[in-house]
């Protein structure tokens, strides 16, 4: 039932453009693996782009929670974003609302919903569940949000505040029981509500009474999440016991069970913003220093296709080692994406 919903709900947002998109994406994807040289034809299927890097938390391991993240800090002006989207929309198809901070802290993140759904494009956001109030949620549903991600790492507050520093577990309650009753009042599908829970050793015990709190408070799904570990965050959490759940071991270094592969079909099917209108090439640049170029001065086609992009895929097929930000990701660990 959970899959047919699923695929319903993402047959709406599919148009031959964005199927021709996809083809060519991949289609270029391969070739460029084949001649070990970046082709790109296509543009983007998907995009993460950042609202504002304002957090209410302090979660360790995130570079804006402990305070560590080194660019600048501010919130998104909607003029760059329409124009980016009236860019990109007739070939885009998914739009992630997040990148650093607290989306739902921007004031006008209706709108900037809103923007997206107007031109049929599927979109998802990830919020820590401290800032929606029953007003919030009304406009969330009726801005044509297609999914959101809600952070319930643990099922008491000892255990979830634990990594969620500075949280109440019972506003992400009643920001999941909120939305799922505003949904039924109003007579919505969406947003589908995705209730998240990062594994650590202090809550691995819990996901069994997670999976079921999730379903009783009125969430869609309840997914499982590995813990990504950095330098800065070192000690304050551990790695959960279970290798199930690990994507690295306990002295921080990273653990891949396939092999990984010299490509990325990220690099050639998504892209990433900053609240500024910084082009980078994937969510693993959190500080920028890859960046490609910025929207405000030039159309993305331009930066996409420019001398950096193309020098930054082609360091992926040949050395993809040399790329700092490369060595955390597990992407390239499936030979065909």
């Amino acid at each position: 039932m959970g899959l047919w919903s699923d695929i319903s709900r993402g047959a709406a947002y599919i148009s031959r453009s964005r199927v021709s998109n996809l083809f060519k994406l991949y289609l270029s994807f391969w070739y460029s693996r084949v001649v070990r040289h970046p082709v790109h034809w296509g543009k983007p299927f998907a995009i993460s782009v950042e609202p504002g890097t304002a957090c209410t938390l302090h979660c360790p391991e995130c570079p804006t929670g402990a305070g560590v993240l080194n660019r600048p800090k501010g919130r998104m002006e909607l003029s760059w974003y329409k124009k980016l989207l009236t860019e990109l929309s007739p070939q885009l198809t998914v739009l992630n609302l997040y990148l650093q901070g607290e989306p739902l802290l921007h004031p006008d993140f209706p709108k900037i919903v809103k923007i997206a759904s107007d031109k049929n494009i599927y979109s998802i956001t990830s919020t820590n569940g401290q800032s929606l109030s029953e007003k919030l949620a009304q406009e969330l549903v009726l801005s044509g949000l297609s999914e959101i991600y809600i952070s319930l790492d643990g099922v008491t507050q000892k255990s979830y505040e634990k990594y969620r520093v500075g949280g109440d577990i019972e506003k992400v309650k009643d920001t999941i029981r909120i939305l799922s009753s505003t949904k039924k009042r109003l007579g919505r599908r969406n947003p589908s509500i995705v209730a998240q829970f990062i594994v650590f050793r202090h809550n691995e015990h819990e996901i069994a009474q997670y999976k079921k709190m999730a379903f009783e408070l009125g969430a869609d799904r309840a997914e499982i999440k590995s813990a990504q570990f950095n330098e800065f965050g070192k000690d304050n959490v551990e790695p959960p016991q279970n290798r199930q759940f690990r994507r690295y071991s306990s002295n921080g270094g990273a653990v891949f069970n396939n092999q990984r592969y010299q490509h990325c079909w990220k690099s050639w099917m998504s892209a990433v913003f900053t609240w500024d209108g910084k082009v980078l090439p994937c969510c693993f640049d959190k500080d920028g220093d890859y960046e490609l170029g910025s929207v405000i001065n030039d159309s993305f086609e331009t930066i996409w296709k420019g001398a950096k992009g193309d020098l930054f895929r082609r360091t992926i097929l040949k050395s993809k080692e040399k790329i700092e930000i490369c060595s955390n990701c597990p992407e390239g660990s499936n030979f065909f994406t």
